[in-house]
């Protein structure tokens, strides 16, 4: 549980850096990993990322 929380503590701080950055996917999949799961599994971590993701596919070319 502290490991997971300590990766979403870190999640939020690279969401606030990045604001929508494409490697916030590439975060998003190392720490599920690093947690041990899915990298799409619908986690609290997936969903907080979910949002800023929706605008880099919508400005893709």
């Amino acid at each position: 549980m502290l490991k997971g929380s300590l990766t979403l503590g870190l999640l939020r701080i690279a969401l606030v850096m990045l604001k929508g950055s494409l490697t916030l996917g590439l975060l998003r999949m190392l720490s599920m990993l690093l947690q041990g799961k899915q990298p799409f599994a619908p986690t609290q971590s997936t969903q907080l990322l979910e949002i800023p993701s929706a605008p880099i596919l919508r400005s893709a070319p």
